[in-house]
């Protein structure tokens, strides 16, 4: 195993644009499903909101969606874990990350 993501994250209405950033950072293909695509009754505010999107790139699988309890605030509840053994991989991973956001803690090595 090189690396190895698997996380389900929550929007305030722009999943869509959020699991692009990912696409660019982690490669892989996208799927979405909206709220239309599931319920042709669905208030025309509501048709486009991401019911689930997934990400899934051979050493990732990231699912999002919109929601409406979630606000656009700096989050404290998520943290993300890269875990592997391909160094290169694992700084250019959090260093595509890291752009254009706040890093809290750097990137850590620990040797077992």
């Amino acid at each position: 195993m090189s690396v190895e993501l698997n996380a389900y994250l929550f929007f305030p209405g722009n999943a869509e644009q959020a699991i692009a950033f990912y696409q660019q950072v982690f490669g892989g293909e996208v799927t979405i499903t909206r709220v239309g695509d599931v319920d042709p009754t669905a208030a025309p505010e509501q048709k486009n909101l991401v019911i689930n999107a997934q990400l899934i790139g051979g050493d990732i699988t990231l699912r999002a969606s919109d929601r409406q309890d979630t606000s656009t605030d700096p989050q404290t509840r998520i943290e993300l874990s890269l875990i592997g053994t391909d160094d290169a991989r694992l700084r250019a991973l959090f260093d595509g990350l890291a752009e254009g956001g706040t890093v809290v803690h750097a990137v850590e090595w620990l040797v077992t």
